[in-house]
């Protein structure tokens, strides 16, 4: 099993859509290999979506 490395700015970048397709392609295989990186990854995927929520309701107002 080949062992891998991903950071937080990894994932954030992978979130965000900064990285290559490459390069996202490498994180996420990470991600699904490592518990800790997966329950980051679900962490900020959803305070991501929480933001978007609440600034797309705010914009209602």
């Amino acid at each position: 099993m080949n062992a891998c490395t991903v950071t937080k700015i990894d994932i954030q970048a992978l979130i965000d859509g900064e990285l290559t397709d490459k390069r996202g392609e490498q994180v996420y295989a990470c991600i699904q290999s490592n518990p800790q990186a997966k329950k980051y990854y679900d962490e900020i995927f959803d305070q991501k979506q929480l933001i978007q929520t609440w600034w797309l309701v705010s914009m209602q107002d």
